[in-house]
């Protein structure tokens, strides 16, 4: 019974109305249930089988890697992770990458070449860890099962932000299921071991 699925309106970050390929996903409550595609009178049910994760967040972020794990684990879902993408910098994104390990994911660093790009290094970083992550999900995927993208973006500044914004453009062209989340700072204290 899929009567509790949506039709993705386009004011919804995750909506995919695009005309010119006559596009719309319905999803269920959760973005990674069963993907839906509706083409020109017939509908086609693809499963999101899979995650490609770029996570990022600030270089003062001192929240403890246990914290960060467990925020990642729960975003996935329980859905595979197939890869798990980061910055390389110091804060946020070493953390990234001792919860990815501890989690037992495979992860790469990204890392800026700030020598060559100066201040534009980290946008174009960015830019880059997400289009990696979609040409990864769109090698992993198969005709009836998609690997979808997630961005999760913990509690950081400028380059956070840049990460976010390209990451919610990307979601109306992205060719795989594409979901970019924020994780609250009050999250860090909230869940804190006492």
């Amino acid at each position: 019974d899929f009567s509790h699925a949506f039709t993705v309106r386009r004011a919804h970050p995750l909506a995919d109305l695009s005309p010119q390929r006559g596009v719309v996903r319905r999803l269920h409550h959760s973005w990674l249930a069963p993907w839906w595609i509706g083409r020109t009178g017939r509908t086609t049910l693809l499963v999101v089988g899979g995650l490609v994760i770029v996570a990022g967040g600030g270089r003062d972020l001192a929240w403890p890697v246990p914290l960060i794990a467990r925020e990642l684990l729960a975003q996935a879902h329980g859905r595979p992770v197939h890869l798990l993408l980061h910055g390389g910098a110091r804060g946020a994104d070493q953390a990234i990458a001792l919860a990815a390990d501890q989690l037992g994911w495979p992860a790469a660093a990204h890392a800026a070449d700030w020598r060559r790009f100066g201040r534009g290094a980290g946008p174009i970083r960015n830019r880059q860890l997400l289009e990696q992550a979609i040409r990864h999900a769109q090698s992993q995927s198969t005709p009836h099962s998609a690997v979808g993208v997630l961005v999760v973006a913990f509690p950081g500044g400028a380059g956070t932000a840049s990460l976010l914004q390209l990451s919610r453009q990307r979601v109306l062209s992205s060719p795989v299921p594409l979901l970019v989340v924020e994780v609250a700072h009050s999250l860090g204290s909230a869940l804190a071991p006492d």
